[in-house]
C-alpha cells in the first residue's frame, strides 16, 4: 500500500505492520481526490476498521474517511472529517460510514492526520 494511510481496526493481513488498533499515517502525496477515493473504496472492501486518507494533488487537500459498521457506535466518518477539515482551511462532512472534505492548506495535512489519530484513538 502507498503511504498516506491512517488505519485503525482489524486487518486481514498486515497493513504497514499495523494491526489490532495501532495507527499509522502520513500523506498520500501529489495524487488527486479520485485516486484517494478509489483507494478508500478498495480498502473498505478488505478492512473492518477506520481509514482516513489525505491527498495533496493540484495544491489542494482531499480528505476521505471510512468507518466500518462495527465501529460506528464509537466514531463516525462525518465527525472525523468535520474535525480535521478546518485544520487544512476547509470543510466537509458525510455519513457515519463515509465522509469527504478538503481544503487549501497543504502545509497542515500532517497536523490534520495527527488530530485524526487523537480523535479516533
Amino acid at each position: 500500500l502507498p503511504s498516506g494511510l491512517l488505519v485503525v481496526g482489524d486487518v486481514d493481513g498486515d497493513v504497514d505492520g499495523d494491526v489490532d488498533g495501532d495507527v499509522d499515517g502520513d500523506v498520500l502525496g501529489d495524487v488527486d481526490g479520485d485516486y484517494a477515493m478509489a483507494l478508500s473504496t478498495a480498502l473498505k472492501s478488505q478492512f473492518d476498521g477506520i481509514v482516513v486518507l489525505a491527498a495533496t494533488g493540484g495544491g489542494n487537500v482531499t480528505l476521505i474517511a471510512t468507518v466500518a459498521k462495527d465501529h460506528q457506535a464509537k466514531v463516525k466518518a462525518g465527525d472525523i472529517i468535520k474535525t480535521i477539515a478546518p485544520i487544512v482551511g476547509g470543510k466537509g462532512g458525510g455519513k457515519p460510514d463515509f465522509a469527504r472534505g478538503g481544503g487549501k492548506d497543504v502545509s497542515k495535512v500532517d497536523e490534520a492526520l495527527t488530530e485524526a489519530r487523537k480523535w479516533i484513538g
